[in-house]
């Protein structure tokens, strides 16, 4: 009698502790990382905001060779093709802010999908080629090259070795998980055209901080690009479609995300529901 009754209570042991095993496993990375690569693999950036007709789409002079919604990331999920349309602003430089630069026919090359320091990598490679910045100088006396003035004109750029990485921190939200999101972007840009800083009459006026130098003007072109590309890259139409795609990785295996809390990425690239 002792003994079966020991039997039950060392086997109602065992059952309550496997009803206490966590339901909320570590998902291996080669689980859910391979089917979403092949997707992210086939994401892609345009950036174009530059039409050579004059206003085309804005009748003002400020923005006479502006594009609208000639932008956008596109990727392909399960069959569905995204393309994820947004605007970029010209980019106002120069003395009195009278350049008024435009992107001109931008495109990554190649995208490369991986994991690093607890987050899901996307990094765009962009093509060097031709004339990528083309600026318009507006309203100013300035304009038409009048060698009486300082820095007269507005110089041609191109942009070289760019990329663009998005870091994507996984967070588990209402049974779902989503991320937060980083927009790192990096471009060497290379000034076409004469130096008005250097062998001219004016070139005193650069050293007294009234016309910004090479450096300068590239570094303030670089910052107005990457402002931009961090909130567009940030765009809720794009957040749902890459969340979509992290979604249905995860529900593959079988994960009920319903009776998790949180989740971490380790530094293999395994997830780990809590």
């Amino acid at each position: 009698m002792k003994s079966i009754i020991f039997i039950l209570a060392w086997f109602g042991l065992m059952l309550s502790q496997i009803n206490a095993q966590p339901v909320c496993p570590v998902v291996p990375r080669s689980t859910w990382f391979n089917p979403l690569q092949a997707s992210l693999s086939t994401a892609g950036i345009r950036i174009n905001n530059f039409t050579p007709r004059r206003h085309e789409f804005d009748p003002s002079g400020e923005r006479a060779f502006w594009k609208p919604n000639d932008c956008f990331f596109r990727v392909d999920f399960g069959g569905t093709h995204y393309r994820l349309p947004f605007s970029l602003d010209m980019v106002a430089g120069g003395p009195d802010n009278r350049c008024k630069a435009y992107i001109n026919e931008w495109n990554s090359s190649r995208t490369t999908v991986n994991t690093r320091g607890g987050r899901l990598i996307m990094s765009f490679n962009f093509e060097s080629a031709e004339t990528e910045l083309i600026t318009d100088c507006y309203n100013n006396a300035c304009c038409e090259g009048n060698p009486f003035c300082p820095g007269a004109g507005c110089p041609d750029f191109e942009l070289n070795s760019a990329w663009v990485e998005m870091q994507l921190l996984p967070i588990l939200s209402g049974g779902r998980l989503r991320y937060s999101s980083e927009v790192i972007f990096k471009v060497d840009v290379r000034e076409l055209g004469p130096d008005p800083c250097t062998n001219n009459f004016w070139a005193f006026l650069c050293d007294w901080g009234l016309i910004p130098r090479v450096g300068d003007r590239q570094n303030q072109i670089r910052r107005a690009i990457e402002s931009n590309l961090r909130t567009k890259m940030d765009d809720p139409g794009l957040k749902a479609a890459i969340e979509l795609a992290l979604n249905n990785a995860i529900r593959s295996t079988g994960v009920d995300l319903s009776r998790c809390s949180s989740v971490q990425m380790d530094n293999a690239g395994n997830l780990i529901f809590r």
